[in-house]
């Protein structure tokens, strides 16, 4: 199966997904925070790791580990679980928030460009968030 590209914007995210309420917030807040290059793999058909992927480019650790604490803290203010594992916090060039269903990862630049999370899953549908502006959140993908 070929890699599928779509870009759509935020608020149409994945409409047919029980995820799609959480996955919109958890996007609104990457958004809202000046995340970059905001990308959702589906993987609900070909792993069991998790259903979706976010991957997103943060600016910097710092930028990460701010993150870390208002993505929890909005979910819950929303009855939405924490996550169940965090990753990567202490250094926050790469910091993976498990929320079981959906994953997030942060990235700074240089660990986004090394590891190119949406080439090791060429067969997952790959969708690139458009931000409310109208213009793609990302820039390098």
């Amino acid at each position: 199966m070929n890699s599928s590209i779509e870009s759509i914007e935020s608020k149409q995210l994945l409409q047919n997904t029980k995820l799609s309420g959480e996955i919109k917030k958890v996007i609104d807040i990457l958004l809202d925070n000046k995340v970059e290059n905001i990308t959702c793999i589906d993987l609900k058909e070909i792993s069991a790791i998790s259903d979706i992927m976010i991957i997103g480019t943060v600016l910097s650790e710092v930028h990460s580990r701010s993150l870390v604490r208002k993505i929890p803290n909005y979910l819950k203010q929303h009855n939405i679980s924490k996550p169940i594992r965090e990753e990567g916090v202490n250094r926050g060039n790469w910091v993976v928030m498990d929320f079981a269903d959906f994953m997030v990862h942060l990235m700074t630049p240089a660990f986004r460009e090394t590891y190119q999370l949406e080439n090791l899953w060429a067969n997952a549908k790959i969708i690139r968030i458009i931000d409310p502006l109208g213009s793609e959140s990302h820039s390098r993908v």
